[in-house]
């Protein structure tokens, strides 16, 4: 709890992730030692008078931004290990903020010390400061998900079979493609045409249109 005044109180809950489903958090450093960092949302509780205005202490705050994807290094393995949570917002905030180099803390698990790393966004390297190892690094941006609007204006995804379509056809520059599927009811074939540019998906053979658009 934090306490302002006379009347007034702060108080941050820690919350288990799989009963917080917001896609933005507020991650809090450890005021005891500064080596973790905490998702947590914050409840301000006013009582007694309740008058007045509370000045909040000038900390800074980020938020983790999920569209940017999360970022992971590659253990010795080969295997690829995703940062915690407090230390993949770290290097997203430096990454749009077009810092080159970073330093980590980062807890081992295996001996439980803490170990320096420097990362760096330019050679997507990070290194062991005290052993000078080095490991890759990489950013790991969330599948593109393509969708249609339905009569009743709803986004409606396209099949695993079409995502993987567009994807191949996108990766190829194409901009349009050309869908064949066999309607439920009727047991017939039809052929659309997505257009990457205008967004919409043509149904060839009656030319209605409906949007598309990437989530």
């Amino acid at each position: 709890p934090y306490a302002k005044g006379s009347g007034r109180m702060i108080l941050a809950y820690i919350v288990d992730g799989r009963w917080f489903s917001n896609r933005i958090h507020y991650v809090v450093d450890n005021p005891l030692g500064g080596m973790k960092s905490y998702q947590i949302p914050l409840v301000v509780v006013t009582f007694a008078s309740g008058r007045g205005s509370i000045s909040f202490p000038k900390y800074t705050f980020s938020s983790v931004d999920q569209n940017q994807g999360s970022w992971e290094w590659k253990d010795e393995g080969g295997h690829w290990v995703p940062y915690s949570t407090s230390d993949n917002l770290k290097i997203q905030s430096a990454y749009r903020n077009k810092l080159t180099r970073i330093t980590l803390n980062i807890l081992s698990h295996d001996t439980k010390q803490v170990k320096q790393f420097e990362i760096d966004l330019c050679l997507l390297k990070q290194k062991n400061l005290a052993t000078g190892l080095s490991y890759g690094m990489r950013q790991k941006l969330p599948a593109a998900i393509w969708k249609w609007l339905d009569n009743k204006k709803q986004w409606e995804p396209y099949s695993d079979a079409v995502q993987a379509k567009i994807a191949d056809c996108m990766a190829g520059g194409g901009t349009t493609l050309t869908l064949r599927t066999v309607s439920n009811d009727t047991g017939k074939e039809k052929r659309y045409l997505l257009d990457f540019k205008s967004l919409t998906q043509t149904q060839l053979k009656t030319g209605f249109k409906r949007p598309i658009r990437k989530f």
